[in-house]
């Protein structure tokens, strides 16, 4: 599986995950942009955009700037 094909694995299992918690889930209006899917509840909107790591040992650097989880929201437990 090369990254392409991880990453689109990964796109539809968030897009899964947010469904399984209500959550509507839209197309992105570009499809190679900022934005993989747009998710919705209860009239307020979040552009997610998923990033799949490939490899052990790799990671992904995120800075806590609008981030604001709370346990309502949290994916993975």
């Amino acid at each position: 599986m090369n990254k392409h094909e991880l990453n689109k694995v990964g796109i539809a299992f968030a897009e899964k995950m947010f469904e399984s918690h209500g959550f509507s889930i839209e197309k992105a209006p570009v499809t190679k942009g900022p934005v993989d899917f747009i998710a919705s509840l209860n009239g307020k909107t979040m552009r997610i955009k998923v990033r799949a790591i490939s490899q052990l040992g790799s990671y992904v650097f995120m800075e806590n700037v609008d981030l604001t989880l709370t346990t309502r929201l949290c994916l993975w437990r």
